[in-house]
């Protein structure tokens, strides 16, 4: 087997990743080739492709769970062993967690625990991330390609926990060697049937996500500048909800009174609840906006006849709201 051969099986092998993820794998083996000017040496040293697969894939999985110290002494002795030409990535130390809760470093990145009942308030702030919230029995928090000192990961004495990534990341690399930018990632473990007071999320750019999350929460307030933010099975209060240029979507309730500010960008709400018990003002400019068959486009008001206590309030620009309500 060539050197082409062997890269062309790895990278077949490396399907499940991103290709973006199989890219930096594959730039990275390339070079290691290269570098050794003997392919069948490095081929006997890299073993079959599929198992090499199986280990690049490792180190790229998200997978919660807390490195004891005989774990992270193991994965050492491996980094210094020189196996498969050194290609872990880099680890990043964290910078530590106050509150309650703990947290270690792991090959990906940094990893934070908090127990269920200690979390009462949730307010996250990034600059730019794809972030991914998941169900699972604790509140848990991952990062893959954020620098520590960037990054902040706490529960306050009055129990929120706070996730803060504002600072502007340098580029980062999943490979030592490469200098190729990769995106900052951060998983989010939430206990099922989470209950909050108050949830905060800002999101400037990126990606935020659910999935199979069911969380609730007595006032929600979220802000996206230029991101997209998917937010699912979230029972709310009131919401008050602010979009520049980016896209919001919003599946679950809402009660009491709600402010929807949108700019330049989409914002729509797919909600439960009886729409004869919500009332609906709006004003929008060069946008629209509609609460089921209500829907205004280009400059103007819609006024309600009676203020409900349950009610939505929006002020559109250029973009568009959409809030759909059935029982």
């Amino acid at each position: 087997m060539d050197r082409n051969t062997y890269l062309a099986e790895l990278r077949n092998c490396l399907s499940a990743l991103p290709v973006e993820e199989q890219d930096e794998a594959l730039d990275y083996f390339t070079d290691f080739f290269e570098d050794a000017e003997n392919d069948e040496k490095v081929i006997e040293e890299l073993g079959a492709p599929d198992k090499l697969a199986e280990e690049i894939k490792a180190q790229f999985a998200w997978v919660p769970a807390t490195i004891n110290t005989d774990v992270q002494k193991e994965e050492k002795k491996a980094d210094n062993s020189g196996a498969a030409g050194g290609f872990r990535p880099k680890r990043a130390r964290n910078s530590g967690s106050s509150g309650t809760g703990g947290s270690t470093y792991r090959s990906a990145g940094l990893f934070y625990e908090f127990d269920a009942d200690k979390v009462k308030n949730l307010e996250l702030a990034i600059g730019a991330a794809e972030i991914v919230m998941v169900s699972g029995s604790k509140w848990t928090v991952e990062t893959r390609m954020v620098e520590p000192s960037a990054f902040r990961c706490e529960v306050s004495e009055k129990g929120t926990l706070i996730i803060d990534n504002r600072i502007r990341l340098p580029n980062l690399s999943f490979w030592q060697h490469a200098d190729r930018h990769s995106a900052p990632r951060i998983l989010i473990t939430v206990p099922e049937n989470a209950e909050l007071g108050i949830m905060k999320i800002a999101l400037g750019a990126g990606s935020f996500t659910t999935r199979n999350v069911e969380l609730s929460c007595k006032a929600g307030f979220i802000d996206v500048s230029a991101g997209n933010l998917v937010l699912g099975n979230a029972r709310g209060g009131t919401w008050t909800l602010h979009c520049g240029a980016g896209n919001m979507e919003l599946t679950g309730t809402a009660n009491g009174s709600c402010n929807i500010d949108c700019g330049m960008g989409r914002i729509v709400m797919n909600l439960t609840g009886n729409p004869d018990e919500y009332s609906f003002a709006g004003r929008v400019g060069l946008g629209e906006i509609s609460f089921n068959k209500t829907k205004r486009s280009g400059v103007g008001n819609i006024e309600c006849n009676e203020r409900l206590e349950n009610h939505f309030s929006v002020n559109c620009g250029m973009g568009q709201v959409t809030i759909r309500m059935a029982r």
